[in-house]
């Protein structure tokens, strides 16, 4: 997340795997998504 927006670059994080919905949002996710059926929506809503 800190590299991604250092650089300009849009951040999706993920609730699976490790880490919790505060420390996404403490690093700045651009977009938090709990299954991954939601990343593809996540992923339009970040290109417009």
């Amino acid at each position: 997340m800190l590299g991604a927006r250092k650089n300009g670059v849009s951040t999706i994080g993920v609730l699976w795997g490790y880490g919790t919905i505060e420390e996404l949002q403490q690093a700045g996710a651009g977009a938090i998504v709990s299954a991954p059926g939601e990343l593809i929506a996540a992923l339009e809503d970040l290109a417009q």
